[in-house]
Formats: structure tokens, C-alpha cells, sequence
């Protein structure tokens, strides 16, 4: 029998240095909510910059979720990916970042996890 998953509120956190003016961080991966690995998709995950060289992004997902998933750099002017950033692909099991305490999101009432990244540079152009 497969264990039964809750809808967990996933934020995600970012370091990166600023891109170039017409470039944004994005997010894909193995899972529809990431975009399938389609970074150059209008389902491509892009990450709001909050400012001290950290960018955002939720998404909603299931405690039970397992999947792969990779920043990118996205031209806005050439409506595609530049590139990925380097070195294997990220991994995320949902439930190893549950706490029995979690944080609930005042907006979804969704326990709360936070996933905390560094950005590797970009491996090059797509």
C-alpha cells in the first residue's frame, strides 16, 4: 500500500550573483509543477529576486513528492534557456525536510518547508 501524501507549501531560496540585465533564474525538473525539464516552456518556474542575492519561488506539492530538479538562466529577450548551471542534478524528498513542528503559511494554511540553495554557474548555452 503507498503512503498517502499532504499538500506541504515548498519555498524554495536561492544565492546567486546577479545575472546580466536581461537574464532570470529559473527552475526546472522531473515533476509537472517544475516544468518537465522544459526550461525553454512557458510552465518554466521563475524565481523573484527579494534582494541580499537571494531569489524565491513556492510551489505547491505533495509530502510524498520525489524528484530532480536544476536552476537555469532564461533571456527574456531570446525567449529561451542560456544554460544550466553546473554539476549533477539537485534531488528533494518532500518528507525529509517535514519537521513535527513545521511552520504553517498564514496564506495557505499548508505546513511550510523551506529548501535552501547555492547557485552553481553555468555549465553554457543551450
Amino acid at each position: 500500500m503507498s503512503e498517502a501524501g499532504v499538500p506541504v507549501l515548498c519555498c524554495f531560496e536561492v544565492w546567486s550573483p546577479p545575472p546580466p540585465a536581461d537574464l532570470s533564474l529559473v527552475v526546472t525538473g522531473s515533476i509537472k509543477e517544475l516544468g518537465d525539464w522544459n526550461a525553454d516552456s512557458g510552465d518554466t518556474v521563475m524565481i523573484t529576486k527579494k534582494g541580499d542575492g537571494v531569489w524565491r519561488f513556492q510551489v505547491k506539492l505533495m509530502s510524498t513528492d520525489q524528484f530532480e530538479y536544476k536552476y537555469a538562466c532564461y533571456s527574456h529577450k531570446e525567449k529561451r534557456c542560456m544554460g544550466y548551471e553546473t554539476g549533477p542534478n539537485r534531488m528533494l524528498l518532500v518528507k525529509s525536510k517535514l519537521k513535527d513542528k513545521n511552520a504553517i503559511d498564514a496564506e495557505t494554511q499548508l505546513p511550510r518547508v523551506v529548501v535552501r540553495d547555492i547557485w552553481s554557474a553555468v555549465a553554457g548555452s543551450q
